[in-house]
């Protein structure tokens, strides 16, 4: 099959019916090779909340009506939905069906000049909600943060809010494209110094458009069996739902946005993908910036944290992460932003295991 032959099974797929490729029966694939606590926790959920014809129900029945098993046929058979919802590891049965997560340390995604070209480089498997949890941590890792006082206490604030991550990966997640001829393609998160991307396989479904995601006037789902499974079970971790299936949760990422002060996402909806992007409205110059027109960061933010830490002398990247409160990623970023700026430089090769940074001989005034 051709590409174009591709591209048009999937116009035609979404246009002419409601998909039903998360209801499908999975070869090879059995009730065994679903996590057992998952299962019991999702059919005590049923039982408890979804009425007496579910209270009333053996196991097999219910996983059947909530379809986690096919209508029809063999009861020990698995759907799609199923699977990536319960199962011990669907990637065996579906390798690509899974996240990645890169952190580029250029805006354009090119490599530095010393050759690094990721700062995180992560390949997450798993069932949905171990896939989104997971996300959702190498993300913060690789994201900065700065800290303020509240009252008596202190509260960080992240380059990008937690809980509009959460939700546009669980987003991703429920609503890609499971046609088989997409299962090749995987979910894509990639962040940048100045924003962050998710790929999503499959344009948006239905007749909303990206302005009607921002208000919540319309939600459709491609994946229905899918996404009323995913509102029965929970986030590792927690005990919240996973998501609400409500078609409130992009108006929850512009509000969580706008709160942080932060523009609204940006969609970008093809055939074969949907684009969310975020800005976090920190751009940084991409060439270095002469020393004699360099400042100092404001005091009290992580970069001037940074320089206080070094103040006492020359700090491997190792003790910096400690005095900021960063990840790997995070701090790596925040360096080489005060390298190009000229307010730190490596005493070593920037790539050597021992490398450590110090302020220059001289400062730069304020």
């Amino acid at each position: 099959m051709s590409l174009q032959d591709e591209v048009n099974a999937l116009v035609d797929h979404a246009r002419l019916a409601a998909p039903r490729d998360d209801s499908e029966p999975v070869a090879d694939a059995s009730v065994a090779d679903l996590d057992r606590d998952a299962v019991d926790r999702l059919v005590d959920g049923f039982r408890s909340t979804r009425g007496p014809a579910f209270l009333r129900a053996q196991t097999t029945d219910v996983l059947r009506m909530a379809g986690v098993c096919p209508r029809g046929g063999d009861p020990s058979r698995v759907t799609l939905a199923g699977l990536m919802t319960l199962g011990t590891y669907p990637q065996e049965f579906f390798p690509q069906l899974n996240v990645t997560f890169v952190s580029y340390p250029t805006t354009d995604g090119r490599p530095m000049t010393d050759g690094t070209r990721f700062l995180e480089n992560a390949s997450i498997d798993g069932p949905i909600p171990e896939m989104a949890a997971r996300l959702v941590e190498v993300a913060t890792r690789s994201m900065t943060r700065r800290s303020v006082m509240v009252g008596i206490g202190r509260e960080d604030i992240w380059e990008y809010p937690i809980e509009a991550i959460r939700e546009l990966v669980v987003n991703a997640l429920m609503h890609r494209d499971y046609h088989p001829l997409a299962h090749g393609t995987q979910i894509r998160v990639e962040m940048y110094p100045d924003r962050l991307i998710f790929l999503n396989p499959g344009g948006l479904y239905g007749a909303a458009s990206p302005a009607d995601l921002l208000e919540g006037s319309a939600s459709s789902s491609r994946n229905a069996v899918l996404a009323k499974l995913l509102e029965s079970v929970q986030m590792p971790g927690t005990n919240r739902p996973l998501c609400e299936n409500r078609g409130s949760g992009i108006r929850l990422v512009a509000a969580e946005l706008a709160n942080a002060g932060l523009k609204p996402p940006v969609f970008r909806p093809t055939v074969g993908t949907f684009v969310a992007e975020l800005r976090n409205g920190l751009a940084r110059e991409s060439q270095p910036v002469p020393v004699q027109h360099a400042s100092l960061p404001p005091p009290g933010g992580t970069d001037a944290v940074i320089l206080a830490a070094l103040e006492t002398g020359p700090k491997t990247n190792r003790e910096l992460q400690e005095a900021a409160g960063l990840g790997r990623p995070a701090i790596s970023r925040r360096l080489q932003g005060l390298e190009r700026r000229g307010l730190v430089s490596p005493t070593t090769q920037r790539r050597s295991r021992d490398v450590r940074w110090a302020l220059p001989p001289v400062r730069p005034a304020d």
